[in-house]
């Protein structure tokens, strides 16, 4: 109860308004079918005219009911619109009484008679009928009874000299009586469909709400689905945006072999594998001859293209398990894993034959391209710097010795 007495009136006065109008239309057409009886009852019984007068006029009265039901009030606000039609039948019920408490002086037969009880058997029916109706909207059904009783009090009081005076009392308490139990059942009646439609407003509330609540957590789990599929899409581009990176960090970006740092990795690699199984390697560093010349002759440019076809070159001499990086400039480092001093001059030679017969760079026939090879293949005693010292000397002493040609140090002195 407590959260029905929240609820907003505004609602609850549209909620009666709607739900009268509905009953009404259904009391309005049974009304004008009880007029057409009653006046047919009296046709003979009273003067036509005022038979005819009634008739006219309850019905007009019930034409107005049902004519209410749809009317709106165009450019006033609704709960202003509600209080209008709510109002407007409270006036037009208090006339459906009063026409209905009219009968007793427009259709009095001035005698107890059938006609006089069938009056109170018309009057006790249609406020019956319409407590059901009516009371929806207790002010509307008070306005009807009240008038409605008050002309049958009025009449019985005053304009029966037919009745004793304790027949008159009689009638007039049971009018009183009856008309009494009437508002204290349209007051029951009255608060009982209040709740309820309460009831019903806060179910359809609830109802909206967890729908609501539905859709929005729908649109959230659409939202967390999205940002979700944004999170993995930047994942994935973080990721290969770090493998690109892992990339750069280890290859040469020109000539698109291991850089040093990879090649000192690779070194390193192959120092424990020896140490740790036996497994001799080898190392080949060459340098291109006269490279400094290519570059002021033919431009830097051609340079560039030397050091990648002189890579080219390099890789195809080479086999799938051995590593070739770029030293520094124009200066290449191969390691040749499971490979002895013989093996390692023998692969070196044919890397030199090869690249001194190459056309390395199309369009520039002449441009002849040689390089020099110091081999070294590591020793029990080697180190890194030993080794890769040896091989310095020995390509040193290649270009000494006049250059395209291989010079190889086995081991140290």
């Amino acid at each position: 109860m407590g959260k029905l007495a929240k609820m907003p009136n505004t609602r609850l006065l549209i909620a009666q308004v709607h739900e009268l109008a509905q009953r009404e239309r259904v009391t309005a057409i049974l009304s004008i079918a009880a007029i057409a009886m009653i006046g047919w009852v009296h046709w003979d019984a009273v003067d036509r005219p005022l038979v005819i007068g009634w008739i006219i006029c309850m019905s007009a009265v019930q034409i107005m009911r049902i004519a209410a039901i749809g009317i709106r009030s165009p450019g006033l606000a609704e709960t202003r619109s509600a209080c209008l039609r709510r109002n407007g039948q409270v006036a037009i019920n208090v006339l459906n009484g009063l026409g209905w408490g009219a009968i007793w002086f427009m259709l009095d037969t001035g005698r107890i008679d059938f006609l006089f009880m069938f009056k109170f058997g018309a009057i006790a029916g249609t406020t019956g009928i319409a407590l059901n109706s009516l009371s929806v909207i207790l002010p509307v059904y008070l306005g009807f009874l009240l008038s409605q009783m008050a002309l049958t009090v009025a009449y019985l009081a005053g304009a029966t000299p037919f009745l004793t005076p304790a027949q008159r009392m009689a009638f007039v308490t049971g009018a009183i009586v009856y008309a009494i139990v009437l508002c204290a059942i349209a007051r029951n009646a009255a608060r009982l469909t209040r709740q309820a439609m309460m009831q019903e407003m806060e179910r359809e509330a609830a109802l909206i709400e967890a729908r609501e609540s539905h859709l929005r957590e729908l649109d959230l789990r659409k939202s967390l689905q999205a940002q979700s599929r944004q999170i993995e899409e930047t994942n994935q581009k973080l990721n290969a945006a770090n493998e690109r990176l892992q990339v750069l960090a280890r290859q040469d970006a020109l000539t698109g072999v291991a850089n040093r740092r990879h090649l000192a990795e690779e070194l390193e690699r192959n120092f424990q594998t020896f140490h740790r199984y036996a497994n001799q390697f080898s190392l080949i560093l060459l340098d291109i001859d006269h490279f400094k010349g290519i570059n002021d002759l033919y431009g830097h440019q051609t340079g560039d293209l030397v050091l990648k076809a002189t890579t080219a070159r390099i890789l195809d001499g080479l086999r799938e398990i051995d590593h070739v990086g770029r030293w520094g400039g124009e200066e290449f480092l191969c390691i040749l894993p499971n490979t002895g001093f013989e093996e390692a001059l023998a692969c070196a030679e044919r890397l030199r034959r090869d690249l001194a017969s190459a056309r390395l760079v199309d369009g520039e026939p002449t441009l002849a391209v040689t390089a020099s090879f110091g081999v070294a293949t590591c020793a029990q005693d080697d180190s890194i710097d030993t080794l890769m010292g040896r091989a310095d000397k020995a390509l040193y002493e290649a270009k000494e010795k006049g250059r395209n040609r291989i010079v190889g140090i086995s081991a140290p002195d």
